[in-house]
């Protein structure tokens, strides 16, 4: 019999996020420790996959930074609804400017020192590789890491 793969962290708004050493509830719900240091383990992980960030994403990272769709908009020089039509992905996804720039805001709300200028940009230029799922091991928010893709 397979291994249980972890629980899908649906809250998350993100499709691939599950959270390994969590028995599947009987009830559907789930107590998440450390919940903020969680969410930040999964924007940091966002920011330094390569690729443009998607609908997904990018609702993930506006609703952690905790900003309306006026307000990213206004950072990444767009409009409200140009960010709701990304955010639905009835738009294209963000160029690499306004890429870079949602990076630079969540690298500065995690207190993390973004990598290299030129380092940055190839991220957001890369063309996006499937990252699969994203699979958090620990128990609580001081043991939280991502499990690297080849654990899987």
């Amino acid at each position: 019999m397979p291994a249980y793969p972890g629980y899908r962290y649906q809250a998350s708004g993100l499709s691939y996020v599950y959270l390994t050493n969590i028995d599947p509830p009987a009830d559907g719900e789930i107590t998440v420790p450390g919940i903020n240091v969680l969410h930040d383990l999964i924007a940091e992980a966002l920011i330094t996959a390569p690729g443009s960030l998607g609908a997904q994403e990018v609702k993930y990272l506006r609703t952690h930074l905790g900003l309306t769709p006026e307000e990213l908009g206004s950072a990444l020089k767009m409009d409200g609804p140009q960010i709701r039509a990304v955010e639905n992905d009835t738009r294209r996804s963000l160029d690499t400017r306004q890429n870079l720039a949602l990076r630079l805001l969540v690298f500065a709300k995690l207190g993390i020192n973004p990598p290299r200028r030129r380092t940055l940009v190839e991220l957001c230029q890369a063309r996006w590789s499937d990252v699969g799922q994203i699979r958090i091991a620990g128990i609580d928010g001081s043991s939280y890491r991502i499990l690297p893709q080849d654990a899987l």
